[in-house]
């Protein structure tokens, strides 16, 4: 049993507190042993995916495409596309060509499960983010995903401005020439 109290004076106004003990005094708990893990575990990270190249192109079929296009078919390992764009490629394109599957939207998580890992390229009419391909494999994969080369389709605001002579920052009005002398 222990009491405390009060007693003493420790000068003007201040008093020292004694406290006495009585009985065993009190012995710490010993800590538990610590446990560790027989091996660290290492988490890998494994990197990202190769982007899918998705590209735009046109009736003009190989001739009609960029440098970047080009380079991104000819390194790929698997071509998806339709069967009338897969025939526009010449054989320096090495890569396995895949049609695309009917229906097309239900295959397409399927399809791209079946190549992961490998540089993919995906052919499309025109620019494949105007109402194309290429939305649909942003929906389903990611746009993170995507790297897309367009080719300019016929109904590109661009080029229907240029084959129209018509300027694409005046509303669809040909352009005139500029006057020959200023008025003042």
């Amino acid at each position: 049993m222990r009491s405390a109290g009060w007693s003493g004076s420790r000068g003007p106004g201040r008093r020292s507190r004694s406290v006495e003990f009585r009985g065993p005094s009190p012995t710490p708990k010993p800590s538990p042993p610590l446990k560790l893990s027989p091996t660290p575990k290492v988490t890998t990270v494994s990197p990202p995916p190769p982007p899918v190249t998705v590209i735009g192109i046109g009736a003009d079929g190989w001739e009609g495409l960029g440098p970047a296009a080009r380079e991104a078919l000819r390194t790929a390992e698997v071509v998806i596309g339709g069967r009338r764009h897969l025939g526009l490629l010449p054989p320096e394109c090495p890569g396995e060509r895949v049609p695309w599957p009917s229906p097309l939207r239900p295959a397409v998580p399927g399809l791209f499960a079946a190549h992961t890992g490998r540089r993919i390229s995906v052919l499309a009419s025109g620019d494949p983010m105007f109402f194309g391909i290429g939305r649909t494999l942003a929906e389903l994969l990611g746009a993170e995903r995507l790297r897309v080369l367009p080719h300019p389709s016929s109904v590109s605001p661009g080029l229907r401005a240029a084959r129209l002579g018509a300027g694409g920052d005046r509303g669809g009005q040909p352009r005139r020439p500029p006057p020959d002398h200023a008025e003042p």
